[in-house]
């Protein structure tokens, strides 16, 4: 299965301000496979626009990747239904919450993570609700799986 933990540490208090610097600039995202409800905020960072950002990409090795950043606020009580995402992407999603969030993989279950590469593009997944608020940074690229993770420094790759 094209899904690997990370062992990749990221400064919570310092990216949850980063994100919260773009807060203003986002908006409700609109779904295209379901009816639109307004529960998931997102952002989406120029790629190469903001230093703190960058510093998270170089650190991956994804920078030579259009991996178009982003910042994802998920409200209390909601979910995200099953689905695939759009165009096969493989993404690297990192939780910027003091809880560890569980994503819900198809044929395996919750899958609990702080930071993993996934190819959510190639997997069915979703979001269960919880009563807390999930906000996540994540870079979503159009490149392939083995691309990815070829890039990532074995030093982040958790066995």
């Amino acid at each position: 299965m094209n899904l690997l933990h990370l062992n990749f540490k990221i400064d919570k208090p310092r990216f949850r301000e980063v994100a919260e610097a773009w807060r203003n600039t986002g908006r409700w995202y609109q779904w295209k496979q379901f009816d639109q409800v307004d529960k998931w905020w997102q952002t989406y960072p120029q790629q190469g626009e903001d230093p703190n950002i960058n510093e998270v990409a170089e650190a991956l090795n994804i920078q030579q990747f259009d991996n178009r950043p982003r910042f994802y606020w998920l409200e209390t009580n909601n979910d995200i239904p099953i689905h695939y995402d759009e165009d096969h992407v493989t993404s690297i999603q990192i939780n910027l919450m003091d809880q560890t969030p569980v994503i819900g993989i198809e044929g395996v279950g919750n899958v609990p993570y702080e930071a993993m590469a996934i190819n959510n593009g190639d997997i069915r997944h979703w979001v269960d609700p919880v009563p807390y608020e999930r906000l996540q940074m994540k870079f979503v690229m159009r490149e392939t799986w083995q691309e990815v993770i070829e890039a990532i420094p074995n030093e982040y790759i958790q066995n």
